[in-house]
């Protein structure tokens, strides 16, 4: 197989969607979900690590990391719900908008369809 059939057979199979049943105060919400794709989970890396800050040293002397808490958080959640509206191709206001619990259950979803480890995302951590 060529490298160009290779490649094209690869991205067909980003395309595999996988329906998940989440419960909710009693019922039962079916959600379409698809794998994310490299260019959508370095956007998500981006987001989660926006804020972080490493200053290093020239004479090898460490330093501290300035990390604001509050901050931090807000880059986490940011990073789940653009996750999720990947994965669902929806908007990102809606993903918002949803009960933190079906948040969470459909990011623990989304990284288990897309096979994303801490190595990916540090917020997957949180989920493990």
């Amino acid at each position: 197989m060529d490298n160009k059939t290779l490649l094209n057979k690869i991205i067909e199979g980003t395309q595999h969607t996988e329906t998940v049943t989440i419960t909710y105060n009693g019922e039962e919400y079916n959600f379409t979900l698809k794998p994310l794709t490299s260019g959508e989970l370095s956007k998500v890396q981006k987001i989660e690590r926006k804020g972080l800050n490493i200053n290093i040293n020239n004479n090898g002397k460490s330093k501290p990391i300035p990390l604001n808490a509050g901050e931090l958080a807000n880059n986490t959640a940011e990073a789940m719900y653009t996750s999720i509206s990947y994965s669902l191709d929806a908007p990102t206001d809606k993903i918002r908008l949803l009960p933190q619990v079906i948040v969470e259950d459909l990011f623990k979803e989304v990284m288990r369809i897309s096979n994303l480890t801490e190595k990916d995302l540090v917020l997957v951590r949180n989920f493990q």
